[in-house]
């Protein structure tokens, strides 16, 4: 009789067990869902302002392609400052979250040899400008080259053209790396004339 009493109590309180433990199980589930899905997007914040520092700062290296003859020392001193801004915008890409998995060393070291080369550039205008006020057309060859490199880049990190949507989606490692792969590539699609020393 007491066991028949038993399994009747058991049987009667296992299904509310049941639906609280499940109820509990979907709230801790919802609970971390919602928390992976804010750090995720928190951290597509994060790369998005990066990334969009990135490109505003190389957005105004571009600008001096407009007119050739009206570059001067203190245009030169500014786009001296813009690249070591942008230098600093692509050191800040370390220190970001899965900064290994998606801007590996190599790719970077692509962007800061093409800066080099840049600020290379600019000494030599630098350099015509002091002995006089022509630019040589071998140097207005080698900004024009940089220049389209820049352009590329800038249109390949306009998150809005690449349909990337950082504050909606998750966060997923793969659609900052596919942009700044895309972007590196620029420097692939453009030929640089050799410095003076490697002529």
């Amino acid at each position: 009789m007491e066991k028949t009493n038993r399994k009747q109590w058991l049987s009667r309180i296992a299904v509310p067990l049941l639906i609280i433990t499940l109820v509990v199980s979907a709230i801790i589930n919802f609970n971390l869902y919602s928390k992976k899905t804010e750090m995720g997007r928190e951290i597509n914040i994060t790369w998005n302002n990066t990334i969009s520092e990135l490109y505003a700062q190389a957005n105004q290296v571009t600008s001096h392609s407009e007119n050739m003859n009206s570059i001067n020392m203190d245009l030169v001193e500014r786009r001296k400052k813009d690249l070591t801004l942008i230098n600093q915008r692509v050191d800040n890409l370390k220190n970001l979250p899965y900064a290994k998995e998606i801007a590996p060393h190599a790719d970077r070291q692509r962007i800061e040899e093409f800066i080099n080369y840049h600020q290379q550039v600019l000494n030599l205008v630098q350099k015509d400008l002091t002995q006089g006020e022509v630019i040589s057309s071998k140097n207005i060859d080698r900004l024009k080259a940089v220049n389209q490199g820049w352009e590329v880049l800038v249109r390949k990190l306009n998150t809005g053209e690449n349909n990337v949507d950082p504050i909606k989606n998750e966060f997923d490692s793969d659609i900052w790396r596919d942009i700044l792969i895309d972007a590196l590539t620029a420097f692939d699609q453009v030929e640089l004339l050799p410095l003076p020393a490697e002529e």
